[in-house]
This record gives structure tokens, C-alpha cells and sequence, in this order.
């Protein structure tokens, strides 16, 4: 995660968990479904409202992998990438958590938003990306700075490049790979 180290305001790149765990939980039960804030309610969701006024980062990547949907009904995996070849900044808020041990864990959340209607054909739902030009707004918060709820918006098609894999078959048997 590339995000402003706390004390100094510098970025820094972090190694952290998926699945946000927020400070006041005892444990980590339910983080596995804190894997993605919802944009639309992230401002009113007790879970996320604190963290993305004060800990915004970003997920670098080259590209992203979702399942994505037919109107056949079968699982269609697609992948996307940005037309120019830059590296992705997917949107996410990150909190620490400290654990029975006594230990900090950081863990984080992608922010997703219900897709453009172009792309409504194969997923509901994709990670919000912030372009190059508005990174450091995105990563910097402040009190005297509005949230920037003007950045929580989809990718449009002509952004990206797309390519589908192959369909899964969910009446198919699973592959043992030992």
C-alpha cells in the first residue's frame, strides 16, 4: 500500500492485511467481510466513516481480475487495465488494529462502486482507481480539506483495456493441484 506514514506525512510503502479490521474491534472476527467499502455509503458506514476521513492509501497495480457475469448465467473472469500502461491506484482505507499479543496489525479495504453502464453487462461492482493527477489529494487528509467524495467515481470503458479468460463452470469438478 502506498500511503502518508502517520507521524511524518511522508508516503511510504506498507505490506498490510486485506480485510479491514476496525481499532475498536476485540477480534478479527468479520474482517473477511470488510474486504470492500462501498462508495456510496462509506461516509455513513460506522466501519468505515473515521477511517476514510483519516487513512486513505492506495493499492498499486498493473492490472485487476474480477469475476464478472454472462447472460448465460456462468462466472466469466475479465481482467482490466488502463489504456495508457500506468500502474492502477485503486482507492482503499487502512486502519491498525492491535491484537491480543499486543501487536499492531494493519489491515485494509478496497472502495468499490456500482459500475458504468457500459460495463453493467460483466460486473455490478469495480474498485475505484484515482488517476495520477489526483493521488496526493486522494492520500492527504486534513480537517480544513473537504473528504473527496468527488473522486469516488467509476471507471469509464474508454479507460481501460479488457480481456475475458476462460468461463468457469460451476457444475465442473474442482482441480487438485497436489
Amino acid at each position: 500500500m502506498l500511503r502518508l506514514r502517520p507521524q511524518t506525512g511522508e508516503r511510504e510503502l506498507v505490506w498490510m492485511q486485506v480485510g479491514l479490521v476496525p481499532s475498536y474491534a476485540h477480534d478479527e472476527r468479520g474482517a473477511e467481510l470488510r474486504t470492500e467499502a462501498s462508495a456510496e455509503a462509506i461516509t455513513c458506514s460506522s466501519g468505515f466513516r473515521t477511517t476514510f476521513r483519516r487513512r486513505r492509501c492506495l493499492v498499486p497495480a498493473t492490472q485487476l481480475s474480477e469475476h464478472g457475469h454472462s447472460a448465460k448465467g456462468t462466472i466469466q473472469d475479465c481482467s482490466f487495465a488502463p489504456t495508457s500502461g500506468q500502474i492502477l491506484s485503486v482507492a482503499a482505507v487502512w486502519e491498525t488494529w492491535i491484537n491480543d499479543a499486543g501487536c499492531e496489525v494493519e489491515t485494509f479495504a478496497v472502495i468499490t462502486s456500482l459500475v458504468a453502464p457500459v460495463l453493467r453487462s460483466l460486473f455490478d461492482r469495480l474498485p475505484i482507481v484515482i488517476s495520477l493527477q489526483e493521488r496526493d489529494r486522494w492520500l492527504h487528509s486534513s480537517t480544513h480539506d473537504p473528504e473527496p467524495l468527488d473522486l469516488l467515481r467509476p471507471l469509464s470503458a474508454p479507460e481501460l483495456k479488457t480481456w475475458k479468460m476462460m468461463p468457469y463452470d460451476q457444475s465442473a469438478p474442482a482441480l487438485d493441484l497436489r
